[in-house]
């Protein structure tokens, strides 16, 4: 029996994204466009399509994220942006610079904080303050993962206001304050594209869909 390798990492990527659920729980990105010619189906897949001032898409985290998988994965309708979305870390494992082994790794290690996070404030607001800490952060590349202790205070001010992140004394929780920026410093390094990676990938891709000018 022969193996489609390309086949089976397909499957493996597939696999390796539906125990993560980063890209639509909202610690990456709270919101996703839609191109026109998409906009029915999302509806259709029950997503929560909105307007904006120049664009159509819908907000994350998404409504059919049920257990870290999309409930609409198979189908048909299934968003464009959903089924071509690639974060860092997968783009790696398609690469072939990370394992499957060690992206499940790198998975269940940011999943296991936002778990942490969500015992005190919830899995909704868990994922969006890691997102929020993984801004605070510099670009993957740019400086180490050390954050200035100006941004330590700021991110912690602002979480103080949420409920349950205090405790009986008013004061921040210690613990959920450096989780939840072992959460966005994890995120930041390891899933976000680093910009000069996606300025050669966009490269990449004006090149192939140029016109040839070969006669």
């Amino acid at each position: 029996m022969v193996t489609n390798a390309h086949t089976d990492r397909s499957a493996e990527l597939s696999r390796l994204c539906c125990s993560c659920g980063c890209c639509c729980d909202g610690s990456l990105a709270f919101w996703a466009t839609l191109e026109p010619d998409q906009v029915a189906a999302a509806k259709h897949c029950g997503l929560d399509v909105r307007e904006a001032s120049t664009e159509v898409g819908f907000r994350i985290p998404c409504p059919q994220l049920v257990n870290l998988r999309c409930a609409v994965y198979d189908h048909p309708g299934r968003p464009r942006v959903c089924r071509t979305y690639l974060c860092w870390l997968a783009q790696r494992f398609v690469d072939g610079s990370v394992t499957a082994e060690g992206v499940a790794i790198i998975i269940r290690e940011v999943n296991e904080l936002k778990s942490a996070a969500a015992k005190r404030i919830g899995a909704r607001l868990a994922a969006s303050w890691a997102r929020g800490a993984k801004r605070c952060y510099a670009r993957p590349g740019t400086e180490q993962d050390a954050l200035p202790n100006a941004k330590r205070q700021q991110f912690g001010g602002w979480l103080a206001n949420v409920l349950g992140a205090t405790d009986e004394d008013g004061v921040l929780n210690a613990q959920l304050l450096e989780t939840l920026l072992a959460a966005g410093c994890l995120l930041n390094r390891e899933f976000v594209w680093p910009a000069d990676a996606r300025e050669r990938m966009l490269h990449r891709d004006r090149e192939a869909a140029a016109p040839s000018t070969e006669t």
